[in-house]
Parts: C-alpha cells; sequence; structure tokens
C-alpha cells in the first residue's frame, strides 16, 4: 500500500492569508464548544485578523494615494510620456526656457549658468582643422526627453 501525501497550502497573499484566517475563525465560531481550536487564543487571533485586514486596506488606499500623487507630479514636471520639454507650463519647459535665455545672455561665459543651479560641464574638443574649440557647454539632454524617476 503506498502513503498518501497529503499538502495544505497556506497563502502567502496578504488579501487571501486574512479571507483564510476569517474562514477559520467564522468556522470556529460556528463549532463553538466542539470546535478543535479550543487551545487557541481565539481572541488574539481574532484581533489580529481584524488589525491585520485594516493595515491591508491602509496599504491599498496609501498605494493608490502614492500612484495619483506620483501621475499628478510627472504632468507638473512634464516627464508623462505625452509631454516634452515643449510642453508649456511644466517645470522640464521653465527649466529648459530658463537655460536657453542664460545661455544667451552668457555667450561665452557659460559656466556662469551655474549661479543659477545648473552643472555646467566645459571641455574642449578639436576641429577638423585640429585647433582646440571650446564646447558651448551644451548638455547633451539639451533636446532630449526626460528620463523617468
Amino acid at each position: 500500500m503506498s502513503k498518501k501525501t497529503v499538502r495544505i497550502t497556506i497563502p502567502r497573499n496578504a488579501d487571501n492569508l486574512i479571507a483564510l484566517g476569517e474562514d477559520i475563525l467564522e468556522k470556529h465560531n460556528e463549532l463553538g464548544t466542539d470546535s478543535p481550536l479550543q487551545g487557541l487564543d481565539i481572541t488574539l487571533f481574532l484581533t489580529r485578523v481584524a488589525e491585520a485586514k485594516t493595515k491591508n486596506a491602509e496599504q491599498k488606499q496609501l498605494r493608490k494615494d502614492a500612484e495619483t500623487a506620483t501621475e499628478e507630479r510627472d504632468d507638473l514636471l512634464g516627464k508623462k510620456k505625452d509631454q516634452s520639454t515643449s510642453t508649456p507650463g511644466t517645470v522640464l519647459n521653465f527649466v529648459i526656457r530658463s537655460r536657453d535665455m542664460l545661455k544667451g545672455k552668457y555667450k561665452g561665459t557659460e559656466q556662469r549658468l551655474g549661479d543659477f543651479g545648473f552643472e555646467v560641464n566645459q571641455s574642449t574638443r578639436s576641429n577638423s582643422r585640429g585647433s582646440a574649440a571650446s564646447d558651448d557647454a551644451a548638455s547633451t539632454t539639451d533636446s532630449a526627453t526626460p528620463t523617468p524617476s
């Protein structure tokens, strides 16, 4: 005769684990004094399931709130998929326009954009005639779309 193997699955998912706890407590209450779970601290079990259910609901709401806040933030920054550096009224658009105005104002002394908080990297490079030409301090992201955070 072969040996019978029985596996009892315990859910890892919070929703399913809470639901299982509620089912166990419901069956325990239904059986009353005949319940085989008389040795458990049912009051604490009930409290823990109720607290877990409340915290689970709070976590879900916080996740929704965080997603909404992230979408709203990205919209204001100009970082959404349908936006670009030219989307008016976004932080990115204002930053790009500020940079462009300051580059015009401080042409030849672009390092002064650092006074406004910009990171200015200046390097020299050789042109085709072999003489050094100054980089205009244009960032590689001048016309690139922003990267998501």
